[in-house]
Formats: structure tokens, C-alpha cells, sequence
């Protein structure tokens, strides 16, 4: 079984501006981890534990997904702490959509087709 997720890594300018902000990371008392700056992504959906002869079937229906995607554009805002900003296990950014709604549809193209395989994959998985 693998934990999986699926995201949008975050471009190389926004990686820079970001790990600007790591220095100030290193000083919070906390069992956080800090990721490595080509792991930043933006969370689409988190799919759970899944088999793993059930990721080439997600690869597939993720490449049919994608296929077809535009451009997105956005701006971080919002930076806090998850699951508190005394217990910091994630900092995470809020995402603003920049002239389109392209992450929007993106998401929700994603969810639709992700929600059946799930659905399936544990209705399989639980018999």
C-alpha cells in the first residue's frame, strides 16, 4: 500500500520565493520537517492508502485528465500552520486564481474522476 496524493508542483520562480521564507521555518520549536523545494505542490486531492497495482490505472486516468489542461496561474496568500500555529506539523499557503478559473475546473475534473476509482478501488479492497 502506498500513501498518495495528487499535485501540481509549484514553478521554479514561486520555489525561490518560498525558500526565502525556509530561514524563518528552521526557527519554530516543532517536529516539522522541511520539504525540499522541487517537492512543493499544490494538494489537488489526497487519495489515502492505495494498492499498488492500482497506480497504473491512476496514472492512466490522471494522464486522460491532464491531457487536456491549460495553463494555470495563481498567487500564494495566507500562510499558516496545520494543525495549529502552536503544533506545526504543515505550513501551508492559501492559492488565489490568477485571470481564470482553469485550477478550479482542473480540481474538480480531478475529483470527479478520482471519486469513482476510489470508491471502487475500497469497495474492491473490503471484500
Amino acid at each position: 500500500m502506498k500513501r498518495l496524493f495528487i499535485g501540481i508542483p509549484v514553478s521554479d520562480s514561486m520555489q525561490e520565493k518560498i525558500g526565502s521564507l525556509y530561514s524563518k521555518f528552521k526557527d519554530i520549536d516543532s517536529d516539522m520537517t522541511i520539504v525540499s523545494l522541487e517537492n512543493l505542490h499544490i494538494t489537488l486531492k489526497y487519495l489515502g492508502m492505495v494498492e499498488e497495482n492500482k497506480i497504473p490505472e491512476i496514472i492512466q486516468k490522471l494522464q486522460s485528465v491532464c491531457s487536456a489542461q491549460k495553463t494555470i496561474s495563481v498567487s500564494f496568500e495566507n500562510i499558516d500552520a496545520f494543525p495549529s500555529s502552536e503544533i506545526v506539523h504543515v505550513i501551508w499557503a492559501g492559492v488565489q486564481e490568477l485571470h481564470s478559473s482553469h485550477l478550479t475546473h482542473f480540481m474538480k475534473e480531478v475529483n470527479n474522476t478520482f471519486q469513482y476509482i476510489l470508491f471502487t478501488i475500497r469497495s474492491i479492497a473490503k471484500r
